[in-house]
């Protein structure tokens, strides 16, 4: 008889290998097992986010947000996504939800708002 792995297993799995790749596959699975593993979603959306993907990225943190609404450092890295991403987004509309991060006690480091006047 074999076991079948949960969500949970493909979770530790997923944020126990050092390939991003790796680790992506395996959170996809925790996620098809699991549509509501929050952690699940901003593992994935931090490791999109080392292989700078960033429109995956702020995907995985605006709904890793949606089913935490207090999840501050997906509030941080979603903010920064879109502070970053100038071309697309006003360059400070992430200002928002690095506030929130504040707000909600993250313990990130650089938690800096963007001043738009010293933008290029």
């Amino acid at each position: 008889m074999f076991s079948q792995e949960s969500a949970q297993d493909f979770y530790i799995k997923g944020t126990k290998t050092v390939s991003t790749d790796s680790a992506i596959s395996y959170l996809n699975k925790a996620i098809n097992l699991d549509s509501k593993f929050v952690l699940a979603y901003f593992s994935r959306g931090m490791a999109h986010f080392k292989r700078n993907d960033f429109l995956y990225a702020l995907s995985d943190f605006a709904k890793t947000i949606e089913l935490d609404s207090l999840f501050a450092d997906a509030y941080f890295y979603r903010g920064t996504i879109k502070n970053m991403l100038e071309n697309n987004i006003p360059p400070t509309t992430g200002n928002n939800d690095i506030e929130n991060a504040k707000r909600l006690g993250s313990k990130l480091p650089n938690l800096k708002i963007i001043d738009s006047s010293k933008r290029k």
